[in-house]
């Protein structure tokens, strides 16, 4: 067989076994000029490490997702980047319970530093130990009268002698709320609302005064209190570090996601095996040669910006890690577990076993929008398995994939699925 003619992507990954319902040291099989290699770079940016680099200019943006895949008896504990989760649960083999969730978060509470909160950046306008206020600025605007942001209406009324001081009446739906000094270079937060707002300067032109100001939609944290952005949860905040406790982790669903946390449960069984899903988006500025993790390396070689990686020079790519491609023929006998995406008029290697399937893909069989997950042994291999994912149509196929991608499949011999809109329901 000729795999450059029949335009056929052949990807190795080296994965941890942690009796996971996903194949270990898996080959993902597509057919490149098929819709079917979309859903396998879908199902790789999901399951697997990758990271995803775009040169521009001197500047290198770069997209950091890391899939680790965790075993754990009764306690999920997990540390990235300063952040930490900790999740206590009980496992009756059929189904997950979760007992406590305590999200960390290690901060240098330092002003005008920037945080990531709920994949949102803030800038620490306030800390006074009990409380720490979080603003993402919005608007900066000069003004001799009176601005709007949202509903609210803030009106300028006098201005001390020094200019230090200056006095507002603030409106809500044209209602007075509060009069207040605002302070130079001092945050002031609207009463009961998320707005935030620091005086800055005061300029004159043609004998007028004119005020500058900065507006932020903020976020207070105080110590014992709800979190703002979620009342599922109490903030707590001791020293150098943010501790957010859910309320009721009972009613988590099995599936669930928390500030950079994507979190499945993917294998049940003695022991529980956890899929976590982490992004990070950053640039970085070359200037020479500089390290960007995972034998990744950015150069700047004259006036020209790459990246560098297994030899190759690239301008935009994604790297999926602990992968190369298989270069011999007889794929079904590679010493590898395999997933098979696409049915056997799609993908050439589901169609060589097509007659050992559980259940036979065609146009007709599973019928529209559904497909079949199917865990079998490689009749030419059989210490390794083969997971096909298939369908009757393209909308089949992708509720496979989704389904592997979102912890709904978890390691049965046979799982039938429907794409109903963008969900996907369990058949069979």
């Amino acid at each position: 067989m000729d795999i450059k003619k029949v335009g056929i992507l052949f990807l190795m990954f080296i994965f941890l076994s942690f009796c996971s319902a996903f194949p270990t040291n898996a080959i993902v099989i597509a057919n490149k000029d098929s819709v079917d290699y979309d859903y396998a770079k879908l199902l790789m940016n999901n399951m697997y490490s990758n990271k995803k680099v775009t040169v521009v200019g001197n500047h290198i943006n770069i997209t950091d997702t890391k899939v680790y895949y965790i075993p754990a008896y009764n306690k999920l504990k997990i540390s990235e980047n300063g952040e930490t989760l900790i999740v206590e649960f009980e496992n009756n083999n059929k189904s997950i319970q979760y007992k406590s969730l305590t999200y960390e978060r290690e901060i240098n509470f330092e002003k005008d530093k920037k945080v990531e909160f709920f994949g949102k950046l803030y800038k620490i306008l306030d800390h006074d130990g009990d409380s720490l206020i979080l603003g993402d600025e919005v608007k900066n605007i000069t003004t001799n009268e009176s601005f709007e942001y949202k509903n609210y209406k803030i009106v300028l009324k006098a201005v001390s002698f020094d200019k230090n001081e200056l006095l507002v009446d603030v409106y809500k739906d044209n209602e007075l709320i509060e009069s207040v000094k605002l302070k130079k270079g001092k945050y002031h937060q609207v009463k009961d609302s998320d707005i935030g707002i620091i005086y800055n300067e005061t300029y004159e032109s043609l004998k007028r005064l004119y005020f500058n100001f900065n507006v932020y939609d903020a976020i207070k944290l105080v110590d014992g209190e709800e979190f703002p952005l979620n009342k599922d949860f109490i903030v707590y905040i001791r020293g150098n570090k943010i501790e957010l406790e859910h309320k009721h982790p009972e009613n988590l669903p099995e599936n669930f996601k928390i500030m950079n946390f994507n979190v499945y449960v993917d294998s049940f069984g003695n022991i529980t095996t956890f899929r976590v899903k982490t992004t990070h988006n950053y640039e970085e500025e070359i200037d020479d040669i500089q390290y960007l993790g995972d034998d990744v390396w950015g150069i700047k070689e004259g006036n020209k910006t790459y990246v560098f990686y297994c030899g190759e020079k690239y301008k935009n790519a994604t790297f999926y890690f602990g992968c190369g491609k298989i270069l011999d023929d007889n794929v079904l006998k590679v010493d590898s577990d395999l997933i098979l995406i696409g049915g056997p008029v799609s993908n050439n290697i589901t169609n060589q076993i097509k007659d050992k399937l559980k259940i036979k893909i065609d146009n007709n069989n599973p019928g529209k929008n559904r497909g079949v997950i199917q865990l079998i042994k490689n009749p030419y291999n059989p210490k390794h398995n083969i997971l096909v994912l298939a369908g009757s149509d393209r909308n089949g196929t992708k509720a496979c994939v989704l389904a592997v991608i979102n912890g709904i499949y978890k390691n049965q011999d046979i799982m039938i699925v429907e794409l109903d809109g963008d969900k996907v329901k369990v058949i069979k």
